[in-house]
């Protein structure tokens, strides 16, 4: 079967996620072409599962422009970093406010 073995077992990641990702990301790891009828909502995540040191967008932000980019295909953080530092900053201050109401994920 395609796609076994390839994310590592015994490992916990604990992370807010959309189900909308599951789809685009069992298409990747199972090396099936996303349909080209309709569209998807939501991102492949397989390099999140398959690299341990692949970090969660908290320490790396993406930004995107979803009124031009549906596909969520082109990350702008880099483009408009005082707007990414400016999210970032308010996103800190939320976890903080769910820090201390308690949480069921762990930022690693």
């Amino acid at each position: 079967m395609i796609g076994l073995g390839i994310i590592a077992g015994g490992r916990v990641k604990q992370a807010p996620l959309s189900s909308l990702v599951i789809l685009p990301t069992l298409f990747s790891i199972t090396e099936v072409s996303l349909p080209t009828d309709r569209t998807l909502d939501g991102r492949d995540i397989s390099s999140y599962l398959i690299d341990s040191n692949n970090q969660a967008s908290i320490k790396t932000p993406l930004l995107f422009q979803v009124e031009q980019d549906l596909s969520e295909s082109i990350d702008r953080a880099q483009a408009q970093q005082e707007l990414t530092k400016v999210l970032s900053e308010k996103l800190a201050k939320f976890l903080q406010h769910i820090d201390a109401e308690g949480r069921f994920w762990h930022n690693d």
